[in-house]
């Protein structure tokens, strides 16, 4: 199941509890003003039951013969009956079921298909005996009615209601995590840049999401500072270790050309200058990434002959790739391909993978080179049948001084060749990839533009 965003973990966790809240709240307001309701029904029908048993005792000669319970209304029908409860005058309505039975001073419901009622009869004796049943009736049907049209009402807008307030809750929390976007795209951007230089963009309001992109900002700042300390220490050290590299090769070579010595000492002074070339090898590749990484280098783009280029780097280690019998060639599908580029970057690119190809290949395996055109762009392909890469290595392998496999790595394999490759590429809006498969092979993927404008 797809991973739910905060704004709208937010918004259900909003809504939901409005939801609730509303539901609650409509209920209890239902409930009391209901209750409400029904209580001043009885409430009334109460008081004019009382009103007529006083009328009655006070005005025995107009009670209850004469037709005067008309006075009596609002909204209670009266009506009087003798003591054996025959009726005598007063108002019923017509769907009120006759044979309701009397009971003294109790308010009672009584429900029809029609309406539904409050009944209340009370007992009076006269003074000279004669004693009457009083019955008053007030509907309640209307007040009924009314708060099921209410609920009902209630029912229709309560979804509309909840929609409303979820988009109204949603438009203000992504308004208000708006700024939270905007730093997860420029921190995408520093992530696949590289550039620590770039910085969160601040929101207006000083809030808590302010505080905490002026902390990352303040990271960054620190992790600019700390690279690039590390990029100058690693470029004053290569430049520093240049002077004395060159005097010990140079004195190595002199004591082995010009002073008679016994085959012990030649064979330690050979040792010696051959450690001096792997080190002198390993400060050129670390003043070159030094170059790159600082942006010292301004690339010389030109036409280039990838064909040319390709060939001269499969003559140029030629020797080194008859010691393991590898045989090595360039298929290009078209005549001279033409491409825009720096030529002593791009040498370095081939160099690089052809030499890797030859170090890591089998005896008596291949190497072709192959350069064609894929739409609109130049794609090139080092293929090889040596000893592959390990799957869980292959996102590891551009890192600086990275080695997919310590044990089958040369001496002069330092894990910067893959890396420098990879900044060339780039440099020049290329892409790279690599498939491999242990003891099969690798294949490097490379799409350049035929242009840099």
């Amino acid at each position: 199941m797809k991973n739910k965003t905060i704004k709208f973990k937010i918004t259900c966790l909003y809504t939901g509890i409005i939801s609730v809240l509303l539901a609650i709240v409509t209920v209890f307001v239902f409930v009391s003003s209901e209750n409400y309701g029904l209580d001043k029904v009885k409430a009334e029908l109460v008081d004019e039951v009382k009103d007529l048993k006083e009328d009655i005792r006070r005005y025995p000669l107009y009670f209850p013969r004469e037709n005067l319970l008309s006075y009596y209304d609002d909204g209670v029908m009266m009506s009087i009956y003798d003591g054996d409860k025959n009726f005598i005058n007063g108002v019923i309505p017509d769907e009120f079921p006759s044979d309701t039975p009397f009971a003294e001073e109790e308010i009672r419901s009584v429900e029809t298909s029609e309406d539904n009622w409050f009944i209340l009869d009370g007992r009076i004796t006269m003074e000279n005996g004669e004693e009457y049943w009083i019955r008053g009736i007030h509907s309640y049907g209307p007040v009924v009615l009314m708060f099921q049209r209410l609920l009902f009402l209630s029912f229709t807008l309560f979804p509309a209601f909840i929609l409303l307030t979820a988009f109204i809750g949603y438009r203000m929390i992504r308004r208000s995590l708006a700024p939270i976007q905007s730093m997860t795209k420029r921190a995408g951007e520093i992530a696949t840049s590289g550039q620590l230089s770039l910085r969160l963009p601040e929101p207006k309001a000083q809030d808590e999401i302010y505080e905490l992109c002026r902390t990352f900002n303040r990271m960054f700042a620190r992790l600019e500072e700390q690279f690039t300390q590390e990029k100058q220490l690693s470029s004053d050290a290569a430049h520093e270790l240049r002077t004395p590299l060159s005097l010990i090769l140079s004195r190595c070579e002199y004591c082995l050309q010009e002073l008679p010595m016994s085959p012990e000492l030649s064979q330690e002074l050979t040792a010696i200058r051959q450690k001096t070339l792997t080190l002198s090898s390993l400060v050129s590749r670390l003043l070159e990434i030094a170059r790159a990484e600082n942006g010292t280098y301004t690339p010389d783009f030109e036409e280039i002959s990838l064909t040319f280029l390709a060939e001269s780097v499969i003559e140029e280690l030629e020797e080194k790739a008859k010691e393991k019998n590898i045989c090595m060639e360039c298929v290009c599908e078209q005549k001279d391909p033409m491409i825009q580029g720096d030529v002593e970057m791009l040498t370095r690119m081939f160099i690089n993978l052809t030499d890797n190809a030859i170090a890591y290949g089998r005896e008596n395996g291949t190497l072709t080179i192959r350069i064609q055109e894929y739409q609109q762009n130049m794609c090139i392909e080092f293929i090889d049948n040596g000893i592959g890469i390990p799957p869980e290595s292959l996102p590891k392998i551009w890192n600086r001084f990275y080695q997919a496999d310590k044990s089958r790595s040369l001496p002069d394999n330092f894990g910067l060749g893959l890396f420098l490759v990879k900044y060339i590429i780039e440099m020049h809006r290329g892409t790279i990839t690599v498939e491999s498969r242990l003891n099969e092979g690798t294949t490097f993927t490379i799409i350049l533009p035929k242009t840099q404008s």
